[in-house]
């Protein structure tokens, strides 16, 4: 088979029934990451789309769509720019190419027709975890990447949870114990985890108020009412799927922390994650992280992926240094524009941040 036999279709309505019924078919014979559910890039682009245009991309072969590639044209430092979606900070992409065909040559072949339009200088591909098929297909091609951030990765593969716990570090395994100890001196200790849509619904403004009650004092913009309408149907449309879970703590019946995070490959990945600052002094976050993981070793799970912000209260719960890397991408079309912004992504944007930061040091001490 030559790919001649392949066929490009591009659609700008999500909600077309053929994408749709497309989509969730080839989500599950991939077994994509959920961020990559047709449930979960919906509601984004239905509520929270703005001034972006959308641009699937599709392969067909005698007219039965084989691989899909979300994009949306969006002006960026006033360059048409095709980027991929979702397009949240986070927010993990990926191909989706049916098991049946070469992955690299499929998305090859989309790059190839993708360069050949018009009404966009630059395309960049998103939050692509290193190791990925995506990864491995983008490197083999004419692209420009950098690594966006560091994931910090817990893999507990084959190893009882005291196993695993014996070789982390001392001072891990003492702020664990302590903060168990000192919370249940304060009442009784809950560790739950729950699945279901009503648990949710029930505690969506708990969730919100912990939120709000965290970061009101550092954020200048929290998220509003239709960001939370929007992962209020992108999370339940997981959860209905079994691939979502919330992990909660409390102490006598009040909620201190919790986490919301994606199941994928007996990989946990945490996604949203709060915990109340009147309790950080009892390492709440140090006992989540040692429940949780052995609520997943319990269950068959194997990793836990702490997503992106390589933080010390997530590396020290990894053994040795271990990251997954999340990386942007890049393909550039002819025209100075083109070869300016990517320069200001891949090289100015970083040493833009370090001039802000220190200049903040500087008033700071000043």
């Amino acid at each position: 088979m030559t790919d001649s036999n392949f066929k490009i279709k591009v659609f700008n309505d999500i909600n077309n029934e053929e994408l749709k019924t497309s989509w969730m078919k080839l989500q599950e014979t991939t077994q994509a990451f959920p961020q990559m559910y047709y449930e979960w890039v919906e509601p984004w682009v239905r509520l929270r789309f703005g001034n972006r245009k959308l641009r699937v991309v599709t392969v067909t072969l005698d007219e039965t769509i084989i691989a899909i590639a979300p994009f949306c044209i969006e002006k960026k430092l006033s360059v048409n720019v095709l980027s991929s979606i979702p397009i949240h900070y986070g927010d993990k992409y990926e191909v989706l190419v049916s098991p049946d065909y070469d992955y690299k040559r499929i998305v090859h072949f989309i790059l190839e027709n993708i360069k050949k339009e018009k009404g966009f200088s630059v395309v960049k591909i998103n939050q692509v975890e290193s190791e990925s098929n995506l990864f491995n297909a983008l490197k083999s091609y004419d692209t420009e990447n950098a690594v966006l951030i560091n994931c910090p990765l817990s893999d507990f593969s084959d190893l009882t949870f005291d196993e695993y716990f014996m070789k982390l570090k001392r001072n891990v395994r003492s702020d664990f114990r302590r903060g168990k100890r000192r919370i249940e001196e304060l009442g009784e200790l809950q560790f739950e985890i729950h699945t279901s849509e009503a648990y949710y619904l029930q505690h969506e403004r708990d969730f919100r108020a912990l939120y709000e009650k965290r970061w009101k004092d550092i954020d200048e913009v929290l998220p509003d009412d239709d960001y939370y309408n929007c992962r209020r149907e992108s999370f339940l449309g997981v959860l209905r799927r079994n691939d979502a879970i919330m992990v909660v703590l409390k102490i006598d019946d009040k909620i201190v922390g919790y986490r919301l995070g994606f199941l994928n490959n007996k990989c946990y990945y945490d996604w949203k994650i709060c915990f109340d600052l009147e309790f950080s002094k009892y390492e709440i976050s140090s006992v989540m992280t040692g429940e949780l993981i052995k609520f997943l070793i319990e269950k068959g799970y194997n990793k836990i992926n702490y997503g992106p912000g390589d933080y010390s209260y997530k590396r020290k719960w990894c053994l040795e240094a271990m990251a997954m890397q999340n990386h942007v991408f890049f393909i550039k079309k002819q025209g100075i524009k083109a070869k300016l912004y990517i320069n200001s992504e891949l090289k100015y944007k970083d040493q833009l941040k370090q001039v802000v930061s220190k200049l903040k040091g500087n008033g700071a001490k000043g």
